[in-house]
């Protein structure tokens, strides 16, 4: 069973990708942001990570240069995801060591998708 965790401050998006992901039986684990997704990132190195953009405090950018630092997490793969249309951001994001970035809204198709290409990678 995988283990996702997965910092958005949205609820709404947290309960999408929680649902979205259960076809994967995976043991999703949400944050409120990248500060919470660090302290679940240290107790246990996740399989993949999911990312907002923008987040409350440390940014999406900050919080994947921090995970790429650690030892533990440095392979990870990183999904970024955001509701912003700037597409400076997306290779930012692939700069700061994301592997791929999802605009929002996706579908659900669209979520299963990059998690399956990214945990099978």
């Amino acid at each position: 069973m995988p283990r996702i965790v997965v910092a958005d401050d949205d609820p709404d998006i947290l309960t999408l990708i929680r649902v979205t992901l259960k076809v994967f039986s995976a043991n999703v684990v949400a944050c409120a942001d990248a500060e919470e997704a660090l302290i679940e990132i240290g107790r246990e190195a996740p399989d993949l990570i999911i990312s907002d953009f923008m987040l409350p405090g440390i940014s999406g950018i900050e919080f994947v240069k921090k995970v790429r630092e650690r030892e533990t997490t440095a392979g990870t793969p990183i999904l970024m995801v955001t509701g912003h249309t700037n597409y400076a951001m997306e290779g930012r994001a692939i700069a700061a060591g994301a592997n791929r970035f999802l605009y929002k809204p996706f579908s659900p198709s669209q979520l299963r998708v990059a998690v399956q290409q990214l945990l099978i990678a």
